[in-house]
């Protein structure tokens, strides 16, 4: 940053006329995210980067966004005190700039992660100062749809990038419990609703982190405020997740459903409303799945959702018992081992060992011929590709 800082002033001293306008829009961008991020000293000294560029003491440098709007929110006499290495006077500042549509989704996304991150001052003071944004502009309905429509566009370019994801989920949670999306509330399948919904399913697709489906449990319930369709798909969502192959997963689902119905007793009947928490307060969710699936499937009743059906899948049928769930499929012996060898990432020597257990398995047994496995697939290794077929046929 220091050396992009001194090139930059340097041409806008010498040579002004090479800077390309999307070039500094993309330096200043990028800075003003970096200064809204969680790490105390990188986020100090993009901050002062940036102030450098926009106050620099020779010519001013050309083509920043919103120059005028960045003096006024960011005046020199003020921030020339501030410490930027503090996030009680830092995030005070730097959200200021979420009101700049060009600077609002770096802003944000450095803000997504410091709002879910671990330091507890961090976490503190960068979710003070997202709310107060927030609060200004509740009846703003223009700038609230523009704030939202680009914290959803964080999310989804970058799904699945966890270091962005997981805090984002977690910002999600408290956003929606503080109320910062109640108007929303007030519309039946706000696109909003139904969009961050998608998201926040696509994200846990099949995945095996607990923190990630922790963390998007919480958004769910926090989500179930909102009326229409969406609901229903939430609270079917919710009701995968309690029969998820991990029991600390369900017990966490259960937990935070009861909370659930406890704070919008609305979505549930009061006739069954005594029934639904006992059954949520009652049952063992980290019991076997069997047990478990009955219960889910009465409060399934309960709620008016419809049960999870099996789903025919190669001519054998499997439930769909949430997000993470990874059925085996059918095919004997040597077709689990090739499905444990495709689906891990494993040294050299179980990969020796998953290919003699291949041919033992060939050579006892005729019924299962080595032709019922692919006859070549690859496992990478680092940088190196091991050919598991041409290994077993030669055994």
């Amino acid at each position: 940053m220091t050396s992009l800082r001194d090139l930059m002033l340097l041409l806008a001293r010498d040579q002004p006329e090479l800077m390309e306008a999307h070039i500094c829009e993309q330096v200043m961008c990028c800075l003003a995210q970096q200064a809204s991020e969680k790490i105390d000293r990188l986020r100090a000294h993009a901050a002062h980067v940036f102030l450098a560029l926009l106050y620099s003491d020779g010519p001013p440098v050309p083509h920043v966004p919103h120059r005028a709007e960045l003096e006024r929110l960011l005046p020199r006499s003020e921030v020339a005190s501030v410490n930027w290495n503090a996030p009680s006077q830092a995030f005070p500042c730097i959200t200021r700039l979420l009101g700049l549509p060009t600077y609002r989704y770096h802003v944000l996304l450095g803000l997504a992660v410091s709002v879910g991150g671990l330091t507890e001052s961090t976490v503190r003071y960068s979710t003070q100062s997202l709310f107060e944004y927030m609060k200004g502009i509740q009846h703003d309905p223009q700038a609230l749809g523009s704030f939202s429509e680009t914290l959803l566009q964080v999310f989804e370019d970058n799904l699945l990038n966890d270091r962005v994801s997981v805090p984002l989920l977690k910002t999600l949670d408290q956003m929606l419990a503080h109320g910062c999306f109640d108007t929303f509330a007030t519309v039946e399948n706000h696109p909003f609703c139904t969009r961050l919904f998608m998201l926040c399913k696509e994200e846990i697709q099949k995945s095996r982190d607990v923190q990630k489906l922790r963390s998007s449990i919480a958004v769910f319930c926090g989500m179930v405020q909102f009326p229409g369709d969406v609901r229903a798909k939430i609270l079917l969502q919710l009701l995968l997740l309690l029969c998820h192959p991990f029991p600390v997963v369900r017990k966490a689902t259960a937990s935070q459903v009861y909370e659930m119905v406890l704070t919008y007793s609305d979505i549930v009947g009061t006739d069954v409303l005594d029934e639904v928490m006992a059954v949520l307060g009652s049952t063992a969710w980290d019991a076997e799945l069997p047990l478990v699936r009955g219960q889910r499937n009465r409060l399934c009743e309960l709620l008016g959702v419809p049960r999870p059906q099996l789903v025919p899948k190669g001519g054998a049928e499997r439930h769909r018992e949430g997000p993470g769930a990874m059925p085996r499929q059918e095919g004997g012996v040597a077709e689990d081992l090739h499905l444990v060898a495709v689906e891990l990432a494993f040294p050299h020597v179980f990969c020796a060992l998953v290919t003699w257990a291949l041919g033992a398995v060939a050579l006892k047994h005729e019924s299962l011929p080595i032709k019922s496995c692919p006859e070549r697939f690859h496992v990478c290794v680092s940088d190196t590709s091991v050919s598991l077929g041409d290994r077993v046929m030669g055994v």
